[in-house]
């Protein structure tokens, strides 16, 4: 009973991170599948095998290796030396990595206005306006606490 419970754990946690995070959201379930009607049921099933087999690959690589955390299977994956695998990403994709603050001020205000154009904007349960999607997106790039 315990074995399964932790199995339902995993696939539970997979299906939440992989698949409820973005790939079938409502919105992607209408543009990937439900438009093309009958034929839908392939993509679907096709998705399925795709995601299954990914699934199989990555979970059997952790068992094999007895990788039991997400860090320790950065660390496997991508064989980082630093001790805190999140933070080496973080600053991967350090935002003033990128771009001078002056850049990133002159084009602040065209990006948030394409970010409220985003389609995947108008899912959220709250719609920011635009002084509000500028305030986040400067708390991003400076690393500010989100206090709105």
């Amino acid at each position: 009973m315990r074995n399964i419970r932790n199995i339902l754990s995993v696939v539970c946690g997979y299906v939440a991170a992989v698949i409820g995070a973005g790939f079938a959201s409502g919105q992607e379930i209408i543009s990937f599948f439900v438009k093309y009607g009958k034929y839908s049921i392939i993509g679907v099933l096709l998705s399925c095998i795709i995601f299954s087999v990914f699934a199989y690959a990555v979970l059997s690589v952790c068992v094999e290796k007895n990788i039991e955390t997400y860090e320790k299977r950065l660390k496997f994956e991508i064989k980082l030396e630093k001790t805190h695998s999140t933070n080496y990403l973080m600053e991967q994709f350090d935002a003033r990595k990128r771009s001078d603050e002056k850049e990133f001020m002159d084009k602040l205000s065209e990006t948030a206005k394409n970010a409220i154009a985003d389609a995947c904007t108008g899912s959220n349960p709250r719609i920011p306006t635009q002084e509000e999607m500028e305030k986040l997106l400067v708390a991003v790039y400076y690393d500010k606490d989100i206090d709105f």
